[in-house]
């Protein structure tokens, strides 16, 4: 029981750091203090394939949690 407790808290704390993520990479493409520079651009990519990564773990996660609820 203890491993589908802690695959439930990664399962939770990836979900929580892919969105905040997601919001960064926004704040990074939509509002950018100087501009738009290449500088923002990499910083808005390197948010986001932070974000697609730690969602993609999270899928990872819940496939196990279904595989060892069965």
């Amino acid at each position: 029981m203890s491993k589908i407790k802690t695959l439930k808290t990664f399962k939770h704390f990836t979900f929580i750091a892919s969105v905040l993520l997601g919001i960064a990479a926004l704040g990074t493409f939509i509002m950018p203090l100087r501009g738009i520079s290449v500088g923002s651009v990499c910083a808005g990519l390197f948010f986001t394939v932070l974000s697609l990564g730690y969602l993609k773990w999270n899928f990872d996660i819940t496939k196990q949690l279904n595989v060892e609820s069965k």
